[in-house]
């Protein structure tokens, strides 16, 4: 392993010009953070979860609920990586994905809905989902 610093890459111009507007924001992915110390997404989340019960602001029942969101998103993600279903019998899966994505998985959701998009409905669902994220990104952009 060598311990010689790699030469600092040029810096793109629109990097350079979003950061003279001041509209840049930076992002480091969990790696660097992790090895800085810093908890890692889920660890955050819970803990910050934790402090907003402590703080009044967010019940024990609430949080019980949410932990449950994590169990059942992770279940449903695993199950369907090792199976992607050939129908969805009622909507059923459908609106279990609708129900995750509106409390808090959308990100989750959506890389399930990758595995799914044969199924009927699955893409208009996907479609749905992509827009709320496009609308809310050009509102943050535009305010």
């Amino acid at each position: 392993m060598s311990t010689k610093l790699l030469p600092i890459a040029d810096i793109p111009a629109g990097l350079r010009e979003a950061a003279a507007r001041t509209t840049l924001v930076p992002f480091i992915g969990a790696g660097a953070s992790l090895l800085a110390g810093c908890p890692g997404w889920k660890d955050f989340a819970d803990k910050s979860l934790r402090w907003l019960v402590g703080q009044g602001k967010f019940s024990y029942s609430q949080l019980d609920q949410i932990s449950h969101l994590h169990l059942i998103a992770d279940v449903l993600s695993a199950t369907i990586e090792a199976h992607v279903p050939e129908y969805d019998y009622e909507d059923r899966l459908r609106k279990l994905l609708n129900t995750l994505a509106s409390n808090g998985k959308k990100n989750e959701v959506l890389r399930m809905l990758d595995r799914l998009l044969s199924l009927p409905g699955m893409h208009d669902l996907f479609n749905e989902l992509t827009r709320s994220v496009t609308r809310a990104n050009n509102e943050l952009l535009s305010g």
